[in-house]
């Protein structure tokens, strides 16, 4: 962009745009299920490669607030942490 004033002075503010090649993340190792005891911890983890990995662990489909690592653990487990936990796993570009 240039902008010229009255006087015919000029300025150039110049903008880059970097565009990179986005492919899905891909998973190496899915969360497996496990049974715990009430009161033990209960973990689940993932294993996945890419770029600029994020990661929401999910709860019968609703997030969980802060569970944004690349694993999650539930301590001290208790009957109502029982359900289907899941991760969306993204990268730079959001692709899933």
């Amino acid at each position: 962009m240039t902008a010229t004033d009255v006087n015919n002075n000029t300025a150039t503010k110049t903008a880059i745009v970097t565009v990179t090649s986005c492919i899905a993340p891909s998973i190496s190792l899915n969360p497996v299920s496990i049974t715990v005891c009430e009161k033990k911890p209960a973990t689940f983890s993932v294993t996945a490669a890419g770029s600029g990995l994020t990661y929401q662990w999910r709860k019968n489909s609703v997030n969980i607030s802060g569970a944004t690592a690349s694993n999650i653990i539930i301590s001290p487990a208790i009957p109502t942490d029982a359900g289907c936990y899941d991760v969306v796993v993204k990268n730079s570009c959001a692709i899933q």
